[in-house]
């Protein structure tokens, strides 16, 4: 086990580190483009990861050639997520409720970093089992910049009372 004194707070990824969210993702991305007469292939999902669902519909309406309203397609694709989370639930990452024992343990405080939408990110930690733990959240309403830049963990240290330099982000 990773030793963690020197850390005064954990900053966690939520998809990908946290639970395992990018196959229903991968699905509701499906199931929504399906409404818009849209197939998507593997290759153009797994280059989606990490950028964000706006982005990645930007893109796709302009390679299909489709005028789309971007954030209606964000939101309802959130939405076929959002049931997702209901009906099946989410499995947490192996080593994630270790790692989180192991830092309430060490007297390390945790936050979840992350680029979804506050929402989204409450659904998944409440479909994982996760909530509770894990309270202290940054989203992506919370900052105009997002991951992969700084400002995120930035703001969480801030909230938390840590300097960035006692702080550990994990990431996918």
């Amino acid at each position: 086990m990773v030793t963690m004194p020197q850390f005064a707070a954990l900053l966690l990824d939520l998809d990908g580190t946290l639970v395992d969210s990018e196959p229903r993702h991968f699905q509701a991305h499906r199931e929504f483009l399906t409404t818009k007469g849209i197939t998507v292939t593997e290759d153009d999902l797994a280059g989606n990861v990490g950028k964000g669902d706006g982005v990645f519909y930007q893109l796709l309406a302009e390679k299909r050639g489709v005028t789309a309203d971007i954030a209606a397609w964000v939101a309802a694709k959130s939405e076929v997520l959002l049931g997702m989370y209901r009906r099946d639930g989410l499995p947490a990452r192996p080593g994630a409720m270790r790692l989180l024992d192991h830092a309430r343990d060490e007297g390390v405080c945790a936050c979840v970093v992350t680029n979804s939408e506050r929402r989204v990110a409450v659904a998944a930690l409440t479909a994982a089992g996760l909530a509770e733990r894990l309270p202290l959240r940054v989203c992506y309403e919370d900052t105009h910049l997002h991951k992969p830049d700084p400002a995120p963990y930035l703001l969480a240290a801030r909230r938390l009372g840590v300097p960035a330099s006692r702080c550990l982000a994990i990431e996918d």
